[in-house]
């Protein structure tokens, strides 16, 4: 995937927005500016995290303000991949319930429209596509919304299984 991406996708490689690890922790944050940046030690504080249990090579695609510029707002802020697994992650802050709820809607928008646009330009035969909304602000009750089912079912009419979370973890 990765000789894919840096053929199909050019200024990936010219803007370096493809880094890797085989940590087997890591964490990545979402800048004020838009740029995503692994932490590698000081995960503690990182807004989303990746378990590497076998310490394989994961790579991490900056997405917005990388590979693709910051005038359009409908993508999400990277993807996380190994050989078997494409993860698209949107980071989104939100201090109340009620913003909560109004970053949910346009992340899964960033995200769709992300998904949307790698699956015209990339082969993903033999990869389990992911889509993960990251919220800072816990839900007061594990409950699934009709709203996230839709999305849900929405996005499984792709042949992606979304869900919310801080992590994601590579076995």
């Amino acid at each position: 995937m990765e000789q894919q991406i840096k053929r199909k996708l050019p200024n990936c490689t010219t803007n370096k927005c493809l880094k890797s690890s085989v940590r087997s922790i890591f964490g990545i944050s979402d800048t004020t500016a838009g740029i995503v940046s692994i932490e590698k030690t000081n995960y503690a504080n990182a807004h989303f995290l990746i378990k590497n249990v076998t310490r394989k090579k994961i790579n991490v695609l900056a997405i917005d303000s990388c590979l693709l510029n910051s005038s359009d707002p409908s993508k999400c802020d990277f993807a996380v991949f190994d050989n078997k697994t494409f993860c698209f992650v949107e980071i989104k802050e939100a201090s109340t319930k009620k913003g909560r709820r109004k970053h949910k809607v346009k992340a899964v928008s960033q995200l769709y429209s992300s998904i949307k646009y790698f699956i015209t330009r990339l082969n993903f035969k033999n990869y389990q596509i992911e889509a993960i909304l990251c919220l800072a602000y816990p839900p007061r009750r594990p409950v699934v919304s009709t709203a996230m089912q839709s999305n849900k079912a929405l996005f499984a009419n792709m042949g992606v299984i979304l869900s919310e979370g801080t992590e994601k973890e590579f076995l």
